[in-house]
C-alpha cells in the first residue's frame, strides 16, 4: 500500500514537472479572432455551448426573467405590501412596532429594500434581485409562496 501512494506521488510531481517545462496554457476555450465584446475571457469564467458563459446562456432561456432588475424601489415595495397582505403588520414588519401605521411600515419597507440591493450588488448579482431579497426578509421555509408573489404583483402591476 506504501509503494502505491508512493508512486501515486512521483506521478503527480512528474506531471506538475512536465506541465511547467511545457509552458503556459492559454485557458481561453474560444479561437483567438473572436470578435464577441460581452464574451470575456477569463479562467475562472464558465463557459458553455458557443463559448458563452453559463449565466449568458441561462439569461437567454425561456422562463427566467431577472424580475427585480427592472422595477423601481416603490414598485418593489408596493408588491411586497400586495404580498403581505396584513392589518396588523403592513409589509410584513415584524421587528419593529409599526402598530398597524402603514406609513411607518412603508418606510421601513422601502429601507429594506434599498439595503437589499445594495448587498445583492456587493454580491455581484448572484440571482434574481426578489429571490435573493426573499432568502431573508421573508424566508422560504416560513414562507415559501413569498417570492412567486412578489414576482406575481410586479409582473401584473
Amino acid at each position: 500500500m506504501k509503494r502505491i501512494i508512493v508512486i501515486f506521488i512521483l506521478l503527480i510531481i512528474f506531471n506538475n514537472m512536465q506541465a511547467e517545462a511545457a509552458g503556459p496554457k492559454s485557458t481561453n476555450p474560444l479561437p483567438a479572432d473572436n470578435s464577441d465584446p460581452s464574451v470575456q475571457s477569463s479562467p475562472r469564467t464558465l463557459r458553455g455551448p458557443l463559448g458563452t458563459s453559463f449565466l449568458q446562456a441561462k439569461k437567454k432561456m425561456p422562463g427566467y426573467s431577472r424580475v427585480g432588475d427592472n422595477f423601481s424601489d416603490s414598485e418593489i415595495v408596493e408588491a411586497i405590501g400586495k404580498t403581505e397582505n396584513s392589518v396588523k403588520y403592513p409589509y410584513g414588519i415584524k421587528s419593529i412596532p409599526t402598530y398597524g401605521n402603514k406609513d411607518y411600515a412603508k418606510k421601513i419597507c422601502l429601507n429594506s429594500v434599498r439595503n437589499a440591493k445594495k448587498r445583492w450588488v456587493k454580491a455581484n448579482k448572484p440571482e434574481d434581485f426578489i429571490v435573493f431579497m426573499g432568502r431573508r426578509y421573508s424566508p422560504p421555509h416560513l414562507n415559501p409562496n413569498w417570492v412567486r408573489l412578489v414576482k406575481y404583483f410586479l409582473e401584473r402591476g
